[in-house]
């Protein structure tokens, strides 16, 4: 009789060593789209419109599509059911961009009617809710 994999292994320690993806339960894919691709700039790497395939995988969803920024991705998820299990548990996702001060990135998103939230002590970010109210934090160049 031999012996399972996870018996025979000699890996004593996990080291995570980069953010590969994040998955979001979204309540309208083409609405979350554009928030992230034509407000925050990221880009569509693949989707899949339409439902699954019946086997009801909770993890799973009818329509999805994975956005792409530097080496990370974020995944949308949206069922056709209703909300996605686990949205509650999320805190936020943090995001930097390329150029401005956060008054200039403030001004920005309110008056695409986003509305912003700012810390006192956090002088390099603001905080914004994307449309199904999951908070994202955009790090912007600290200023001289």
């Amino acid at each position: 009789m031999s012996q399972s994999p996870a018996a025979q292994s000699t890996l004593t320690k996990l080291q995570a060593t980069d953010l590969d993806h994040i998955v979001l339960w979204v309540d309208d894919l083409e609405r979350s789209k554009h928030f992230y691709i034509d407000i925050l700039g990221l880009t569509l790497l693949r989707e899949h419109l339409g439902p699954d395939t019946g086997d009801h995988d909770p993890l799973d969803a009818d329509w999805r599509c994975f956005l792409g920024f530097g080496d990370n991705q974020i995944g949308l998820f949206q069922r056709k059911d209703g909300l996605g299990e686990g949205r509650t548990r999320f805190n936020h996702l943090a995001v930097k961009i390329e150029a401005g001060s956060r008054d200039e990135v403030r001004a920005h998103l309110e008056s695409l009617g986003i509305e912003v939230i700012g810390r006192e002590n956090d002088l390099g970010c603001v905080y914004a809710s994307d449309p199904d109210g999951h908070l994202v934090q955009l790090l912007t160049p600290l200023e001289d």
